[in-house]
């Protein structure tokens, strides 16, 4: 809940957590108890039936499509309104950045590595 009260998320607004842990999983629901639609990724099919099961409203395996298209395609070229990266690590979190539209938020809720550099 934590994460989710971090960034602006109004009803409707298009959300993607990159990771679908445990943390993922909770931030998945946070998010759509705040009205949102989510889209999730990760590369575990089995943490993506759960998220399937808890509601997440797209899920993806980055591995077998490409993330940054498909968010694009679902958003309808816009990019997501708040992203959420929960994996902790640097190419996750550029994932993240990626797919978050030009004026939204994204939270990086835990970092493993030193540096995550971005443009």
């Amino acid at each position: 809940m934590h994460a989710a009260n971090r960034a602006c998320i109004s009803i409707g607004d298009t959300v993607v957590v990159v990771g679908a842990g445990t943390i993922g999983l909770f931030v998945l629901q946070a998010c759509k108890l705040k009205g949102a639609r989510v889209i999730i990724c990760d590369i575990n099919e089995f943490r993506l039936g759960i998220a399937r099961k808890l509601g997440a409203d797209v899920v993806m395996n980055p591995a077998a499509v490409n993330l940054k298209e498909t968010v694009f395609k679902a958003t309808d070229g816009g990019g997501a309104d708040v992203a959420f990266e929960v994996v902790g690590f640097a190419q996750t979190f550029a994932d993240a950045v990626s797919v978050t539209k030009t004026g939204g938020h994204l939270v990086a809720v835990g970092n493993l590595q030193k540096t995550a550099e971005f443009n």
